[in-house]
């Protein structure tokens, strides 16, 4: 087959999956970021800086694009910092829901590093730019603009001898330029004005961390609850949870007791019901003893979800999957702090009543 004969066909596959009546339209976009932490290094935080150019061609709900970006990190592993970087050249597909206003992608490809500090610059490796879920704002009849709450980054630029791998999770603002006008339908939420008492439990799990005293692979799992009251879109809820940390240090496997934590949230509906945004600030109790911390220390806990989802399934129950959200566990702040940030999946059901 040839190579336009191929585009053809995919174009034509990617109309019949978006429903065979779809106009097929052009974009281009400018995403620029920052990482919230990453796991370069395992003794601190450092920053890095993505920008990118995309684009592609929609076809109804789906898309398929192409992309060019340039990631950069502050790098502490020697007395003076440094700033290596790579270049990603690479393609994705993504799909758009609730009439637009909302995204998921995933785009893949080589990864060239930059930087000649170790004789490497050149060196291939590839990338991997997970988005897995994220906002869209029409300001104009053809311009849009994106927000990505948190994204993850996976680039591993140099493979041979000591690879380089950076895992990042990255906050990103997309500007959008798309080639036609779509008018959208509104989707209001369809609440009834009264007040409702609803229940939530939820299991969550965490694969990434960057707490420097345990492994980069430091999994974390859970499980939760949450009381409260609904005013139409608004909620304000407690929160319960207890959160165990599972290390690998030393060759062996254990899951600890972790900590208890608790606070006071709110959330937000949007988007017929059918998503949410939630905040949590409250304490965190250690339940374990360390060896620099007795079980008992309290501290501070915050956790947000930027973007989940609602899925009915009976009258006023709901499956609920909050695909990556961002939570702090500091059980102590003193001098010997005890901080964990943590990256989770959650996956949950809700009843109102």
């Amino acid at each position: 087959m040839k190579p336009a004969h191929a585009i053809m066909f995919f174009a034509l596959t990617l109309s019949l999956l978006a429903g065979g009546r779809a106009r097929a339209e052009f974009f281009i976009g400018l995403d620029g970021g920052t990482s919230l932490s990453n796991t370069l290094k395992f003794a601190t935080d450092e920053l890095a800086a993505d920008i990118l150019v995309k684009g592609g061609y929609r076809f109804g709900r789906w898309g398929v694009f192409a992309q060019i970006g340039y990631n950069s990190w502050v790098s502490m592993e020697t007395d003076s910092p440094q700033s290596p970087s790579a270049t990603n050249i690479g393609a994705g597909s993504e799909v758009l829901y609730f009439n637009g206003r909302a995204r998921t992608s995933l785009a893949i490809g080589p990864s060239i590093y930059n930087t000649d500090t170790t004789g490497e610059a050149g060196s291939l490796g590839f990338f991997i730019d997970l988005r897995p879920v994220g906002f869209r704002f029409p300001v104009g009849e053809h311009w849009t603009l994106g927000f990505d709450p948190i994204a993850f980054n996976f680039t591993a630029p140099v493979l041979s001898k000591i690879p380089l791998l950076v895992a990042e999770y990255v906050s990103l603002v997309t500007l959008e330029y798309s080639g036609s006008i779509r008018e959208e339908p509104q989707v209001e939420f369809a609440g009834d004005g009264d007040i409702h008492l609803f229940l939530q439990a939820d299991f969550h799990f965490s694969v990434l961390s960057d707490d420097p005293e345990r492994s980069m692979l430091a999994d974390t799992l859970g499980f939760g609850f949450r009381v409260g009251f609904r005013f139409d879109e608004w909620a304000i809820f407690l929160h319960l949870e207890n959160n165990r940390w599972f290390t690998s240090e030393l060759g062996t496997m254990s899951l600890t007791p972790g900590s208890i934590n608790a606070g006071l949230g709110g959330e937000y509906l949007y988007f017929g019901g059918r998503a949410r945004s939630s905040l949590v600030f409250g304490s965190s109790a250690l339940m374990m003893d360390t060896f620099l911390l007795d079980a008992g220390e309290v501290g501070l806990f915050f956790e947000i979800r930027p973007l989940g989802f609602r899925f009915p399934v009976a009258d006023n129950l709901f499956v609920v999957f909050d695909p990556l959200t961002f939570a702090m566990v500091a059980p102590d702040l003193g001098q010997n702090a005890l901080v964990m940030k943590e990256y989770r999946t959650l996956v949950g059901m809700e009843v109102g009543l």
